[in-house]
């Protein structure tokens, strides 16, 4: 999600995730300041590994599409519309 993190109809709990998904895709890891505000609105631990492993599989499944090729479907316009990919 671009820019996300300049607009303020997320909730804390998507705001969360959003950084968590970040973070993960640049660093692979979860800060700790992260990981306690993903606590916060996710307070089991198989909560939060979902999270994690959430991130971590759509990573994966986004990887093998890419290098295998896997064209956008028909009638699906191509991400993103406006031409800027995140940073």
């Amino acid at each position: 999600m671009r820019d996300w993190d300049s607009h303020d109809h997320w909730s804390p709990s998507e705001r969360a995730l959003f950084a968590a998904t970040d973070e993960t895709l640049a660093t692979g890891t979860i800060s700790q300041g992260t990981w306690d505000a993903c606590a916060e609105h996710f307070p089991t631990e198989r909560e939060l590994i979902d999270v994690v492993a959430t991130i971590g599989v759509w990573n994966m499944v986004s990887k093998v599409l890419i290098t295998l090729g896997v064209p956008v479907e028909d009638m699906v316009e191509s991400w993103p519309p406006d031409g800027k990919t995140p940073a």
